[in-house]
């Protein structure tokens, strides 16, 4: 029977977690509709011996890809290669999936023809066990969208644009999509931009969560103190999202507004980090207009938006404000009621 999905699970040195990732699989239902691709991505540790359990176990289910070390977005490469079913989703290997709903999601994409598919998600708290759902949002109809609803509408769908939420159509996805850069950490930005900027037909599914997010791990690019070491990955990331955008010459206006959002997000992860979270405030605003320098001489167009953006960074870290009160400031009510009221 053909695959209906295919889940692409990126692992480097992950035994501790990579046994607790392959058993949500395990449901008996839907066992003849995956496929479970673990790239193993050069790991020094047993995670390669663990995930072959799996594989001679149910061989018609997981396989194994053994590579040397080229980073998560390598690893995802690899894995998009091998992928055979109609849908492709990558899963880190720290994370796993909501085994309730894989039955459902699956039932769902068998008659499903979208090319990109997004979904809520959840995230779980390594030290308290708290989740929390980042869902769906508004009054749209059931159905099948299209990329200008979706950019028009972005609040209600915005937590499912994002490298947890997004699953692709495969033959889509390798039709469209760039390689992701390589050996560096934030190109799931690039994967969540690219190929949906293309997408003509996109189903949001408001009633089913597949991805668990796993959070509060230092390890992860997400880590504070992780962020500041890894600067020039996220210059690198934009700068490489900012060359396909500038090379680019089939994406449609739409295309160029969706993909704008996505570069937008990690821009702004890039200011929190340089001006805010960085111990030499005045080094990071140079480094921060450094990099706008060379992002609006490559982007003319963005210069307008990012440029205000930078200049509340700026302020903000003139106020000798920081990461966790910049945090408080935009999760706050007031915030909130003004930017719903005017963004």
């Amino acid at each position: 029977m053909d695959k209906v999905i295919s889940f692409i699970i990126p692992a480097y040195n992950s035994q501790q977690y990579i046994k607790r990732c392959l058993d949500t699989f395990l449901i008996p239902e839907v066992l003849d509709k995956i496929e479970v691709i673990v790239v193993d991505d050069g790991s020094v540790d047993q995670t390669g011996k663990v995930t072959e359990t799996y594989v001679n176990a149910y061989p018609e289910v997981y396989r194994i890809l053994t590579k040397a070390n080229g980073g998560h977005g390598s690893a995802i490469n690899e894995g998009v290669r091998l992928a055979s079913g109609r849908y492709l989703k990558v899963i880190d290997a720290d994370d796993w999936i909501h085994s309730k709903d894989l039955p459902q999601a699956v039932k769902r994409l068998e008659r499903c023809e979208a090319q990109a598919v997004i979904m809520p998600y959840h995230t779980i708290d390594m030290a308290t066990g708290k989740r929390r759902k980042y869902g769906l949002y508004g009054g749209y109809p059931d159905g099948v969208c299209t990329l200008e609803q979706l950019v028009e509408n972005w609040r209600w769908f915005e937590h499912g644009l994002t490298f947890h939420g997004i699953m692709y159509q495969t033959d889509f996805y390798k039709e469209r999509s760039i390689e992701l850069a390589e050996h560096v950490f934030y190109e799931d930005h690039e994967y969540a931009a690219v190929p949906f900027c293309f997408a003509e037909t996109i189903l949001p599914v408001k009633d089913i969560s597949l991805y668990e997010y796993q959070i509060g791990n230092s390890g992860q690019s997400v880590a504070e103190e992780n962020q500041m070491k890894r600067l020039g990955h996220m210059e690198q990331v934009i700068e490489h999202m900012a060359d396909f955008y500038r090379e680019e010459k089939q994406m449609s206006e739409i295309g160029k507004a969706y993909f704008y959002k996505k570069v937008e997000r990690l821009v702004l992860t890039y200011y929190r980090t340089v001006c805010l979270l960085n111990p030499d405030k005045k080094a990071g605003v140079r480094r921060a207009k450094r990099e706008n320098e060379k992002l609006f001489q490559e982007i003319p167009e963005w210069e307008k938006v990012l440029k205000r953006k930078y200049r509340v960074f700026f302020l903000l870290s003139w106020c000798n404000v920081n990461a966790r009160q910049y945090d408080r400031l935009i999760n706050s009510r007031i915030y909130k009621a003004v930017r719903g009221k005017y963004c």
